[in-house]
């Protein structure tokens, strides 16, 4: 989680902004293991078949997470 931030912003998280990607995290990949197919839709459209063994709730989380990431103002518009 961290890492990813760090990648994106050029700064290392807060403990409130690591809790919080962490809660998304949680809370998503919960709701996706119950919707199997819209995890798999949401993790390979359109990139393409997950990894041998990948499990698609966690890459569905994943996938959200790097979307909230991408879309902060904070990433958007580097001063």
């Amino acid at each position: 989680m961290a890492y990813a931030f760090r990648l994106c912003l050029s700064r290392n998280p807060t403990q409130q902004e690591i809790q919080r990607l962490s809660m998304l995290f949680y809370d998503v990949s919960k709701r996706y293991a119950q919707q199997k197919e819209e995890a798999v839709k949401l993790a390979t459209d359109p990139i393409g078949p997950l990894p041998d063994g990948a499990n698609p709730a966690e890459v569905a989380a994943w996938t959200v997470v790097a979307n909230v990431l991408l879309n902060l103002d904070e990433f958007l518009a580097r001063r």
